[in-house]
């Protein structure tokens, strides 16, 4: 099955064409000149609230990609929409073999797709959950330790290109059966300087530094290293930390 194009010209058709002409990234030059004619849909892997993904084949080399695919008509909130043109522009800029690649983003019509690096494996969420027992396992630190250690080096690299992720969790940490680390979803990234607070709050309450819970300007890149303290305590432990006070957190916010 291929991915059919749609030449609509209407106006929510033509929403970020402007935008996904400019990227095509420059590392990648097999794909530079990729059109969505060029790729092959295999089978669906999963679907988030704004955009699908799929497993394709680039057909000229036989790679294999994902492809992630985004309805125009769920990119009208202008938030939204420039929440993914970063997106693509951050992936565009990092090169490290911990980090998700982008091989090209394209127009097609009333979607955006972006093909990315297709990474097989499991999220850590994944890895450390024993889902008979309903409950994290933990991990020895002498398995810990390469997984984390890729980890740290990936978020580093970002924070020397001046790129928070902002939303560093098990779900978005992937691992594959070489044991090779590969972290992604970008959503919520943005460029910030090391000494600039963020008044924007996002991430998921479990893996939030204080100040965010608190709704405190904060430094994007210490509540970075805040959530890999997070992941770090619960692969050795096999549970969350500050989970009480996050439960009572929900009680005050209900009542």
């Amino acid at each position: 099955m291929c991915v059919e194009p749609n030449n609509s010209n209407s106006p929510t058709s033509t929403l970020l064409m402007k935008y996904t002409k400019q990227f095509t990234l420059k590392m990648e030059g097999k794909y530079k000149n990729a059109k969505i004619e060029d790729f092959e849909v295999i089978k669906h892997i999963g679907r988030g609230a704004y955009a699908e993904v799929k497993e394709a084949v680039f057909t000229p080399t036989k790679d294999l990609v994902a492809l992630k695919i985004y309805e125009k008509s769920k990119l009208l909130d202008p938030l939204r929409r420039n929440n993914l043109i970063r997106e693509i522009r951050i992936l565009e800029s990092l090169n490290h073999p911990n980090i998700m690649k982008i091989h090209n983003c394209m127009d097609a019509g009333n979607k955006v797709i972006m093909a990315l690096e297709l990474i097989k494996g499991k999220s850590l969420k994944t890895y450390l959950y024993n889902i008979a027992e309903e409950k994290f396992n933990s991990i020895s630190e002498v398995e810990a330790i390469p997984l984390f250690k890729q980890m740290i080096s990936a978020v580093a690299y970002c924070h020397s290109k001046g790129v928070a992720h902002r939303d560093l969790k098990l779900d978005n940490v992937l691992v594959t059966p070489q044991n090779v680390i590969k972290i992604i979803d970008f959503g919520f990234a943005s460029w910030t300087k090391s000494d600039k607070k963020c008044r924007v709050f996002c991430g998921t309450p479990a893996y939030m530094a204080p100040e965010i819970i608190t709704k405190t300007e904060y430094l994007a890149q210490p509540a970075d290293v805040w959530a890999l303290g997070v992941m770090l305590y619960t692969m050795l432990c096999g549970c969350f930390p500050f989970q009480s006070m996050y439960k009572l957190l929900d009680i005050y916010r209900q009542g």
